[in-house]
């Protein structure tokens, strides 16, 4: 059920596998009973290594030609009809580019390259899976394709954490891993982390790019009011300190009964609070510039 083509020899890249479904999956619980989506093999530093996983936000995103390049240069290499990216998630396998085959998503149980991660830091390969105890029952040996060969080598990460696998597959047994062709597959997946790698970048980029310009509207928002602002302080100040200093002049220059001296008094502290209230609104304003300012700092 991992892939279907025409014939088990045929080299293209053309996707076999477009028309497979669940369906694909009915029975296999029952006729192999090492090969069921609930028995696999897990890393000991799973919960580590699945969190590293999530973190650079990879599962489920489209196709991509230049991890599809990466996996036609593994085939190519190596000589194998079948090369695929692939990374293992809590309890699926999804595959991130292929050759030969088309991308899927299969159960965590059916992976094979869920045993490389788990068991192997380097190149695995197994050069003839239906001589293999372990692997002979397996659904991509006894049915169609039928396949014989298999390597993988792991994609880790800095910190250590297998991510997943580059892998090849071949519908020939073979005698041994050829050197170059480990030392190719090892390769191919220090290049696949490089460039998991480098679109994590390019999408943290990308997001500060969005905050940067949030903060830019604001600023250019706070800028504008600052400036209406300003220009109103600017007459409205003139009036309440032109009536402020008439009634002063009257209280110092003219004899004033007490009641009218109240009343100018009176009329003194309202414009003074009118004053205040400007003031306070023209603080908030430089204030908010300055938290803007500050934050407009931070991405220059």
């Amino acid at each position: 059920f991992f892939f279907k083509q025409k014939t088990a020899y045929e080299i293209s890249t053309r996707d076999w596998s477009s028309d497979v479904c669940s369906s694909d999956l009915h029975g296999l619980e029952d006729t192999q009973p090492a090969w069921n989506p609930g028995n696999y093999p897990v890393p000991a530093n799973e919960d580590q290594r699945i969190a590293a996983l999530l973190e650079y936000g990879i599962l489920d995103t489209p196709d991509d030609p230049a991890f599809n390049d990466l996996a036609r240069i593994a085939a190519t290499l190596c000589g194998a009809p079948i090369a695929l990216i692939n990374l293992v998630d809590r309890d699926r396998q999804w595959t991130k580019a292929s050759f030969g085959t088309a991308r899927r998503t299969i159960p965590r149980g059916y992976s094979i390259c869920t045993r490389v991660i788990a068991q192997s830091d380097d190149v695995f390969a197994v050069t003839d899976l239906a001589a293999d105890e372990l692997f002979a029952d397996h659904p991509i040996v006894t049915r169609s394709p039928q396949m014989r060969f298999y390597a993988a080598a792991p994609v880790v990460t800095e910190d250590g954490y297998a991510l997943g696998t580059v892998c090849v597959f071949g519908s020939e047994a073979r005698a041994s891993l050829e050197p170059d062709h480990a030392d190719a597959l090892r390769a191919v997946a220090r290049q696949i982390m490089a460039l998991i790698e480098l679109r994590r970048e390019r999408t943290a980029l990308n997001e500060a790019n969005s905050r940067l310009e949030a903060v830019v509207g604001r600023l250019q928002d706070v800028s504008r009011r600052k400036t209406e602002i300003i220009s109103d302080v600017s007459h409205e100040f003139r009036t309440p300190l032109t009536t402020i200093l008439g009634y002063a002049e009257l209280i110092r220059d003219e004899t004033l009964e007490p009641a009218e001296i109240h009343e100018f008094a009176g009329d003194i502290v309202r414009d003074v609070e009118r004053l205040t209230r400007m003031m306070r609104s023209e603080e908030h304003t430089s204030e908010l510039q300055s938290r803007v300012d500050i934050s407009y700092a931070v991405f220059c």
